[in-house]
C-alpha cells in the first residue's frame, strides 16, 4: 500500500518563454497561498546565468556552460532551479534576470501542506560531457523521512521527454499528471515542454515523496534526442510546524485537529488527518489513514481507515 505524501502538490504555472535577457514567470494556471512551497524551474540556453528575483528566492543549482548551437549533435543545455521556501504575504518578483542570453522557458511548481513549507536539504546538478539521451544528476542522500524531491531537465534541443526515475523511489508514471495522486515512493511527471524559439530548449519537471531517509542514486530523465541536457534534484524537508493542541512528543505530517473537550496523550501522529471531537485518546503511534473519534475511545494503534462512531 503507498502512504499518502504530507506534500500536496498545487498545480505548474502556463509556461513563460523568452527569446533573451530576463524571464518573468507568471502564475497563470495555480493559485498560490501565503506559506507554499513554490519553486522556479528554467530552461535555457547560453552562458548568461540568471539572478534571484529578490530576497524571497535562493538559487539552489545552476548549470550555464550552455551554448548556442541549434545542431543536437553539438547543442549544450543551461538550466537553473531556484525556490522561495514559504511565499510571503506580500507576492515576490518573479522577474528572474539575466544579461541577453538566448532562450528561456520557466514554470512555478507549487506545494502545500500541514507541514510543507519546508526547508531546501540536498540537491545536485550536472551537465553531461558527452551527448545522451539519459542525462543523470548524481544521487543525493535525504536526512529525514518524507522529503519532497523534485527534479528537472533542461533540454539543449527541442526535443520531448520520458519518464523522470531513481533508484529511490524508483516507479514512475510515463504520462504528465497535474492531479495531487499524493503518492510516495513514485514520480510523478509534472510539466514537459519544448521551444523552437532561438537555438530551442525544452523542460521537463517531476516530483516524488521519498519515505525513507538515504540516497536516491542517480537521478535521469529520458530524451529522445541525444544531446547535452542538463539534470537538477533537490530534496526539501517538512517544516515540522506542529499546530496542534495535543501534549506528544511527535505530532508529524498532516493536521491534527481537536475542536472539543478529550483527555490527548500521544508518542507519534504520522500520515494523515486525526480528528478527535469527544473522548479520551491513548495512543503510542498513529499512522497511515485518517482517524476519526466522535465518541469516547482508547485507542492503541491503527494502519487503515478507523471510524469510531
Amino acid at each position: 500500500m503507498t502512504s499518502p505524501s504530507p506534500f500536496q502538490f498545487v498545480g505548474v504555472s502556463s509556461a513563460a518563454e523568452v527569446a533573451s535577457g530576463n524571464l518573468t514567470l507568471v502564475t497563470t494556471g495555480v493559485t498560490i497561498q501565503t506559506g507554499d512551497l513554490v519553486i522556479a524551474c528554467i530552461a535555457y540556453r547560453d552562458t548568461a546565468a540568471f539572478s534571484a528575483p529578490d530576497a524571497s528566492w535562493s538559487i539552489i543549482e545552476q548549470q550555464s556552460g550552455g551554448n548556442v548551437s541549434t545542431t543536437a549533435s553539438t547543442a549544450i543545455a543551461s538550466g537553473v532551479m531556484m525556490v522561495c521556501e514559504s511565499w510571503p504575504a506580500i507576492a515576490p518578483s518573479l522577474v528572474f534576470g539575466r544579461t541577453a542570453g538566448d532562450v528561456a522557458r520557466g514554470v512555478l511548481m507549487v506545494y502545500r501542506g500541514q507541514k510543507a513549507s519546508g526547508s531546501l536539504n540536498v540537491h545536485s546538478s550536472n551537465t553531461p560531457g558527452a551527448n545522451t539521451t539519459t542525462p543523470t544528476t548524481t544521487s543525493i542522500s535525504t536526512t529525514t523521512e518524507e522529503e519532497l524531491i523534485v527534479a528537472m531537465v533542461a533540454g539543449a534541443d527541442n526535443v520531448t521527454m520520458g519518464p523522470f526515475v531513481a533508484t529511490d523511489p524508483s516507479a514512475a508514471t510515463g504520462a504528465v499528471t497535474t492531479d495531487d495522486l499524493g503518492y510516495e515512493q513514485q514520480w510523478l511527471f509534472r510539466h514537459a515542454s519544448n521551444t523552437t524559439t532561438g537555438a530551442d530548449t525544452s523542460l521537463g519537471v517531476a516530483d516524488a515523496t521519498k519515505t525513507a531517509t538515504g540516497a536516491t542514486g542517480a537521478v535521469q530523465c529520458t530524451m529522445s534526442v541525444a544531446s547535452r541536457h542538463v539534470m537538477i534534484a533537490a530534496s526539501f524537508k517538512s517544516s515540522a510546524q506542529d499546530r496542534s493542541t495535543e501534549q506528544a512528543s511527535k505530532a508529524s505530517r498532516y493536521d491534527v485537529m481537536e475542536p472539543n473537550d478529550g483527555a490527548v496523550s500521544v508518542t507519534k501522529l504520522s500520515r494523515y488527518d486525526v480528528f478527535m471531537a469527544v473522548g479520551q485518546v491513548s495512543t503510542t503511534k498513529f499512522s497511515r489513514y485518517d482517524i476519526l473519534v466522535p465518541g469516547e475511545s482508547t485507542v492503541k494503534r491503527r494502519v487503515q481507515n478507523v471510524n469510531y462512531l
